[in-house]
């Protein structure tokens, strides 16, 4: 299974942001979650680096929530997917939290630059 965010700006388009971290949360009615590894990518790229791979065991808690650095943290727009490479391990992301600030434009590329 992969998930595929939507590239986001964060609701500040044209501002360079520092993010320290997202957070995950993630719903698991069936099956524990063991091998979803999480990949970002910034400023529109088609090249997704690793963040890391969460696992929770099926327990009493139905949505457990995941906090993963990013490895690239400044960025204008981030994208993220979500890839589970377990057969029959089944989940639904049911929210996605950005801990971000915003730099300001600076290093974001002016028309006479490009």
């Amino acid at each position: 299974m992969v998930i595929t965010l939507k590239s986001h700006d964060l609701g500040l388009p044209g501002s360079r942001k520092a993010c320290r971290a997202v957070i995950f949360h993630m719903r698991m009615d069936k099956s524990a979650v063991t091998g979803t590894t999480i990949y970002a990518a910034t400023e529109n790229s088609n090249t997704f680096t690793s963040a890391g791979t969460v696992a929770a065991a099926l327990g009493t808690t139905k949505v457990e929530t995941f906090r993963v650095a990013l490895p690239t943290p400044r960025f204008v727009f981030l994208q993220l997917k979500l890839t589970n490479s377990v057969k029959d391990e089944e989940f639904v992301l049911s929210g996605v939290d950005y801990l971000a600030a915003v730099i300001g434009s600076k290093g974001v590329k002016e028309r006479s630059e490009l």
